[in-house]
């Protein structure tokens, strides 16, 4: 019952960023959408940005089956910007709310660790855990980047466009990246 009232919820909320700003909708304005009270709203969400992170982990970050592993990033990748095409008005209303760093930094820090699995399985031990976190890092800085442009230019390219693009910017060099930290630094 938890989770068809959660998703009653997320449904009226979807529902009303066709037609209104993400900062205009309230808390009220959801519960009277799905008929449910403030109270049950607030059993569920601490606030609407609890509600987003929620949305957001449950639909795209969970949903994901191989959790970005390197043999299936392209598949992992593509799933998410598919997702962004089929939730437009929620993703791109949420990118221009009020919550837009939050969720930037809450993305990144996402992107960051699952980043960071996949160097840790290609390095392993080969280069230190500083520089491993580096990586993880500058990667995931430029993954984030690369797909808030795309939600806010509106989104006009495919997923497989995307997919490719950060391949040939992003992933086509990361083994090179990874050898790189292993050799010594010139001095």
């Amino acid at each position: 019952m938890s989770d068809l009232t959660k998703q009653a919820i997320v449904a009226s909320f979807k529902k009303m960023l066709e037609t209104k700003e993400f900062d205009q909708i309230t808390i009220s304005d959801v519960t009277n959408e799905c008929g449910l009270s403030r109270q049950t709203f607030y059993y569920h969400f601490h606030d609407l940005f609890d509600m987003i992170k929620w949305i957001y982990n449950s639909e795209t970050i969970n949903g994901t089956a191989n959790g970005f592993t390197y043999e299936s990033w392209q598949a992992d990748i593509k799933s998410l910007f598919e997702y962004s095409l089929n939730n437009k008005s929620l993703v791109m209303g949420t990118l221009k709310s009020k919550y837009r760093n939050d969720l930037i930094g809450y993305y990144k820090d996402i992107s960051n660790r699952k980043i960071a699995e996949m160097v840790n399985t290609r390095a392993g031990n080969s280069i230190s855990e500083k520089d491993r976190k580096f990586i993880s890092s500058v990667y995931a800085y430029a993954f984030v980047g690369i797909a808030v442009d795309w939600i806010s230019d509106g989104m006009e390219e495919s997923a497989d466009e995307m997919v490719d693009r950060v391949y040939k910017i992003i992933m086509s060099n990361f083994d090179r990246t990874i050898a790189a930290f292993r050799q010594p630094r010139p001095a």
